[in-house]
């Protein structure tokens, strides 16, 4: 495991401050509003639970915030293997990403035509989540569906098949030299071959604050 450091450590980083207890399998999720206050949180929940304190606790909290924060708030990353954790979908993702085609599909019907994007447009994303902005590494949030929450065995994985379809049957977005290497958004959990013809105020809209948090520098939704 690589050692991962906060890039600046006088800013609030997204969601706060937290810490994770591996033994437990915990990870917190108080939003702190300083390192300090993460401490006391952090050697209360250590004691309370009969688990040793890390040796070095503030660059123990470093590490597991920078696991989820990435490389865009840290540093100590290996561009080659930093991958985001294939997403599950759930219940509210569906109706997320159903609220935001059926938006789409409103808009289209409202003004007599398919709404999409220039195609130049659509290559320009499709690109940048294919390479993460230019480099020769896909977007570490470009990653295939794993299934659904609440789904049994294979089903998962065929529901989360057939939302994407619906997407692109929907949208009906055109092919883009990157096509091969799209796969789903794990923020928002939509299909990538339908949102990057998706207008980016129809996407902005419907997507939470903590989802607009998470996405990286280089992300065309930005």
């Amino acid at each position: 495991m690589n050692a991962l450091r906060l890039k600046i450590r006088n800013v609030v980083p997204p969601r706060g401050w937290r810490f994770a207890c591996p033994a437990l399998n915990y990870r917190s999720r108080t939003e702190n509003n300083s390192l300090k206050q993460c401490l006391r949180e952090m050697t209360q929940f250590y004691r309370d639970n009969d688990q040793p304190m890390p040796d070095d606790p503030v660059r123990y909290i470093e590490q597991a915030m920078c696991e989820e924060l990435g490389p865009e708030w840290c540093e100590g990353f290996d561009p080659s293997v930093v991958k985001s954790t294939a997403p599950v979908i759930t219940v509210a993702d569906f109706e997320q990403g159903m609220v935001t085609m059926g938006h789409n599909l409103g808009r289209s019907i409202a003004e007599g035509r398919r709404i999409t994007v220039e195609f130049d447009e659509v290559v320009r994303r499709a690109h940048i989540c294919a390479t993460s902005g230019g480099t020769k590494f896909p977007c570490r949030f470009n990653t295939p569906i794993s299934g659904c929450s609440g789904c049994v065995g294979s089903v998962g994985k065929i529901m989360a098949k057939a939302a994407g379809a619906v997407a692109n049957l929907i949208v009906g977005c055109p092919e883009t030299p990157d096509d091969k290497f799209l796969n789903s958004c794990a923020i928002c959990k939509c299909n990538l071959k339908a949102k990057i013809c998706v207008p980016l105020d129809i996407i902005r809209q419907h997507m939470t604050e903590e989802q607009k948090v998470k996405l990286p520098d280089f992300c065309w939704i930005k």
